[in-house]
């Protein structure tokens, strides 16, 4: 049998007053007084490393301050889209611990200059010395000296810095001069070979010994035309620039001692141009 269909309606289901009250009322938040906000904790431990870094920044070296002050600027007015309180705590924890990453960097970037740069060790923050046979201050001979290559570009100055073969912090023992790979290198100044030699972090490389204790080292040469015990002077010709032994590219390493300790050789180079 079919089913009749009539147009009768049911009436509707109505709630209680009592059913209504209840689903109107706003949910109450439980209160937990002793628990602590990690939030806040983390913030704090932000603004304390971010203030430590650009303090010490803005002491050793004022141009390099505006390089964290780009970063916290970025970090501050970055837009970041958090579902809750767990991810606000994992992108606190991996703010932090890029602060640290970029303090550690441009601490090795200080390496390039004249002083004593900061290290981070078990006590803190301190000054970080030279390596022994190694200083930081300046030497100036009481000679001229000559520049051994022209036209170069200076790509890794004397001092702390990272090494670009490991990433490790590295003291660099000379400065490196870019040039055209087989250009002439000239002694800084008169002397006697003291070696010709090769090793494999130097590559091939001459030592001259020259008057009061100097020494003058030119490193990492494609070809060397001097003899150990031979006497030079400005106008001979050391070898060519290359990159033998443990090189990146075409340079002159030059390294200059005095009563066997190593200098910064910039000063003395740039007191003889």
């Amino acid at each position: 049998m079919w089913n009749v269909e009539t147009n009768e309606t049911m009436p509707p289901v109505l709630a209680s007053r009592q059913e209504v009250e209840q689903l109107l009322r706003p949910p109450t938040q439980r209160q937990n007084p002793e628990r602590k906000n990690p939030v806040l904790t983390l913030q704090i431990l932000i603004c304390g490393l971010i203030l430590l870094c650009v303090v010490a920044v803005r002491t050793i070296s004022p141009p390099l301050y505006e390089t964290f002050q780009a970063g916290y600027r970025q970090l501050r007015y970055q837009g970041i889209a958090l579902s809750g309180e767990e991810e606000l705590v994992k992108f606190a924890s991996a703010a932090v611990r890029d602060l640290s990453v970029q303090a550690m960097e441009t601490m090795q970037r200080l390496s390039g200059e004249n002083t004593l740069t900061l290290g981070y060790g078990a006590g803190g923050w301190s000054r970080r010395a030279a390596p022994e046979g190694n200083s930081l201050e300046t030497l100036v001979p009481g000679n001229t000296l000559s520049l051994p290559v022209r036209g170069y570009t200076v790509t890794s100055d004397y001092g702390w810095r990272s090494d670009p073969f490991t990433g490790k912090a590295d003291f660099h023992t000379g400065i490196d001069l870019a040039v055209a790979e087989g250009t002439g290198i000239h002694p800084a100044w008169s002397g006697i070979v003291q070696k010709s030699a090769w090793n494999a972090s130097y590559g091939n490389y001459v030592q001259v010994l020259h008057e009061n204790g100097l020494v003058t080292r030119y490193c990492h040469m494609q070809y060397i035309f001097v003899r150990q015990g031979q006497r030079v002077t400005l106008d001979d010709v050391l070898g060519t620039v290359g990159q033998t032994g443990a090189a990146t590219g075409p340079h002159l390493h030059f390294e200059l001692f005095c009563n066997d300790v190593r200098y910064d050789p910039a000063k003395a180079l740039e007191a003889g141009v």
